[in-house]
């Protein structure tokens, strides 16, 4: 027990560090404020092939062959501009973190994102610049800006105009050489990186950056040390969201890709997205307590699970598992601890060979609510394939949770029989 209060002080810090980490929280901000017109995006290429053809061929004959360029029109208005909600969302909370003009911030670190991207003739790519491919580069970039604009601002080296002068005069010029500076510095570095062989800097990021960490996050070693790291700090009462932000850029433009593939009517090949988390690591919720679940509502001969088990069983169909996790609890239980980190970890395996071997198709990339019941969102993102592949890992994850919970049923058994004994005594 000390070695794991020791672990869960340690966890507990470096969780708490990455948690209050201005950085790590403002890419949480950029997530959440793309997240709403990515799944919009999503539906518009659901649209465009909806998987019963009478639909489509209802909807052709109600509005003309114009519908799929509107549907397209839609689908890149919302996809490529996921990137620029990234932008803003980053650049605000760091704005907010230090005290600086968020309107300002923002504005003036989308002039310096934009000076370092390829120009097409006289004018930029809105959807090349903006695109989810792009959002390590707006991450980067975002950062960089900001802090240079702090670090200018924080020395004094503004317009400081009399207290007569109107407000919005005055944060006008107060802004002006900072903002210069900032542009000055970025249009250097298009100059600078015109000279090298990439071209521009987004192009060094993408090659140099981009590629080997969206590699590493976007395997299969790299998605269960993912989910392992996530669920036993979950296992500790942790929100496990901080550590799965860190992949979450690299998962996102695995599913942006698939669902342009299958916009143009062809097959994704990024087997590992946000889509694949989400339906295959975490059916149920975290650590796939659907199974733990299934085994109360089946096996259960205790009080306690027995009631848990009635209580979880909707939520758990909708992928919310706070109820099992707490109230079994799952937490803090050292019996329950090795199914809750095995039972994903063996659904990935499972799962990626299927796909790999083409048994099941690749994701399309389509967002949708993480609270759609079990097998209906697997149908939308893989077809039958997945609606049978999800509920087969079900049916693996309670044949993982069993003879676990089996053993912790007998210790509740015991204990609520002791407990009558010693209330009879009394």
């Amino acid at each position: 027990m000390k070695f794991l209060d020791h672990f869960e002080e340690r966890l507990s810090g470096i969780v708490g560090w990455l948690d209050s980490n201005r950085y790590i929280n403002a890419l949480k901000e950029g997530m959440f404020l793309a997240m709403p017109v990515m799944m919009i995006g999503s539906l518009f290429a659901l649209l465009m092939n909806f998987p019963i053809p009478a639909f489509t061929q209802f909807v052709v004959s109600l509005f003309g062959d114009a519908w799929n360029s509107t549907i397209l029109t839609g689908y890149f208005c919302t996809m490529g501009m996921v990137g620029l909600l990234f932008l803003i969302g980053i650049s605000r909370s760091l704005a907010k973190a230090y005290e600086m003009n968020e309107v300002y911030t923002i504005s003036a670190v989308l002039i310096a994102y934009v000076l370092i991207m390829p120009f097409n003739g006289d004018a930029i790519s809105v959807i090349g610049c903006f695109g989810t491919s792009q959002i390590l580069t707006v991450l980067i970039v975002s950062i960089i800006a900001v802090e240079l604009l702090h670090f200018i601002e924080k020395r004094g080296w503004t317009i400081k105009l009399p207290k007569e002068v109107p407000a919005f005069v005055s944060k006008s010029f107060s802004a002006l050489i900072p903002e210069f500076l900032l542009i000055f510095v970025f249009l250097m570095i298009r100059v600078i990186f015109g000279l090298t062989p990439y071209g521009y800097l987004d192009a060094f990021i993408i090659g140099v950056i981009s590629a080997p960490l969206g590699k590493l996050a976007t395997s299969v070693p790299g998605i269960i040390l993912l989910i392992v790291i996530s669920n036993v700090t979950y296992w500790f009462g942790i929100s496990p969201g901080t550590i799965g932000s860190i992949f979450e850029p690299f998962l996102l433009a695995n599913t942006a890709a698939n669902n342009l593939a299958y916009l143009n009517g062809s097959t994704g090949t990024a087997i590992l997205d946000s889509c694949f988390r989400d339906q295959i690591t975490c059916i149920g919720g975290s650590g796939g307590t659907i199974g733990l679940v299934i085994c109360m509502l089946i096996f259960a001969r205790s009080k306690q699970n027995k009631a848990v088990g009635k209580m979880s069983a909707i939520p758990a169909l909708f992928n919310v598992n706070e109820p099992v996790v707490f109230g079994a609890p799952v937490i803090f239980n050292i019996r329950l601890l090795v199914p809750f980190v095995l039972s994903p970890v063996v659904s990935i395996i499972i799962a990626y060979l299927s796909m790999m071997t083409g048994l099941v198709p690749v994701s399309n990339g389509i967002q949708l609510p993480f609270t759609i019941p079990i097998g209906l969102k697997a149908f939308f993102n893989y077809g039958w394939q997945g609606t049978l592949l999800q509920l087969g890992l079900v049916v693996v994850q309670v044949l993982i949770w069993m003879p676990f919970f089996k053993a912790y049923d007998k210790d509740l058994i015991k204990k609520e029989a002791a407990a009558v004994e010693s209330n009879e005594e009394a």
